[in-house]
């Protein structure tokens, strides 16, 4: 008897063994971070990867200019050079830094390369230098800075650029102007 009055104490004083947790919880759990993870990665590629609409458009724009041949004379065509283009001569312009037509005092710091068609059109831009450089004083001076902060607008400043530096040229043609240097501050 002693024998069993042993086991039942051993029994009754021991602590009770808790039922065994369901690993389904944790199973919830690491397909919620699953779905969190892929959407994270879905908003992320979408936003970060792919091309943006406007840019989309103006390319498809341009493309679409390009193979019909309609282009009015004095059009700056802003399109950059494939892999089987020739790049034309390459002329550094001075940075410039202009006051943004902002209610509260804004300035524009921009360097700008020029892509011409040839040697005749760089000989001419350095020659017209000051006419050229006031131009694109005048329009930089012109512009907000809620205008110059998305990319629309830097390629919207880009193509009025192109077209009032070719505008200015009699013997060749401005192919497309690269800022390598954008701030506003």
């Amino acid at each position: 008897m002693a024998t069993n009055e042993t086991t039942k104490e051993s029994e009754e004083g021991a602590a009770p063994v808790p039922p065994k947790k369901s690993n389904l919880k944790w199973i919830l759990v690491g397909v919620l971070v699953l779905f969190a993870l892929g959407g994270g990665g879905a908003f992320a590629w979408f936003k970060f990867m792919t091309p943006h609409k406007a840019e989309a458009k103006a390319d498809d724009t341009k493309t679409a200019e390009g193979k019909a041949g309609e282009g009015k004379p004095g059009e700056a065509k802003a399109e950059s050079p494939g892999p089987g283009t020739k790049i034309g001569p390459i002329m550094d312009m001075d940075p410039f830094i202009v006051n943004l037509a902002d209610a509260e005092p804004r300035f524009l710091k921009v360097t700008i390369k020029l892509e011409l068609d040839g040697a005749p059109a760089k000989a001419e831009v350095s020659e017209r230098s000051p006419q050229v450089r006031d131009a694109i004083l005048i329009l930089l001076s012109s512009k907000d800075a809620q205008t110059l902060k998305p990319t629309a607008g830097k390629l919207q400043l880009r193509d009025e650029i192109l077209q009032r530096i070719n505008a200015l040229l009699a013997t060749g043609q401005a192919r497309n102007a690269y800022f390598t240097e954008f701030v506003v501050q």
